[in-house]
């Protein structure tokens, strides 16, 4: 769905060059290029690669469900990126780089196994979605994420006919 779709929401919210900047970037993601993608020349970890392939996957499955659920894409929406760390000072660094953009980010500690400590994060991020915007989102915070040694693990977003 292009912000064409959407141009008279998108005026009271953005400037013209802004509008445009949105209608570029939106007609210039490209999905399979997107499905397709793999940050092997960021890092050599393969569970990463593997997470940011299985959401793209995904994707198309869970912003139908959004679309059948209510979801009004003409109207700001939030959607929550979670992300796994074994390392406290890692996590704390990534969660710093998010809070820095003026995100609302959630860091907590958590057990597994009884011994092992983790932590997670939610970040949640308001915007005019489209699905190339999640997908390409997906891969961006993937990026971000391992840079970090953090785990990105899923993304969703509460729809009007779900129970809260």
């Amino acid at each position: 769905m292009s912000c064409n779709n959407n141009s008279d929401v998108m005026k009271d919210k953005f400037s013209d060059k802004e509008i445009k900047k949105i209608e570029y970037l939106d007609s210039e993601i490209d999905s399979n290029r997107l499905k397709k993608y793999s940050n092997t020349n960021y890092t050599d970890d393969k569970s990463t690669n593997q997470n940011i392939a299985d959401l793209l996957v995904d994707c198309d499955q869970v912003w139908s469900t959004w679309i059948n659920n209510g979801v009004d894409t003409t109207k700001e929406f939030n959607i929550d990126f979670d992300f796994y760390s074994s390392r406290d000072k890692e996590s704390k660094e990534f969660s710093d780089v998010l809070e820095a953009q003026g995100l609302s980010v959630n860091r907590k500690s958590t057990r597994t196994m009884l011994i092992l400590k983790g932590w997670e994060i939610r970040v949640t991020f308001k915007d005019y979605w489209t699905l190339n915007k999640v997908e390409s989102k997906i891969i961006e915070m993937g990026v971000l994420s391992n840079k970090y040694n953090v785990l990105i693990e899923g993304f969703g977003a509460f729809t009007k006919n779900e129970k809260k």
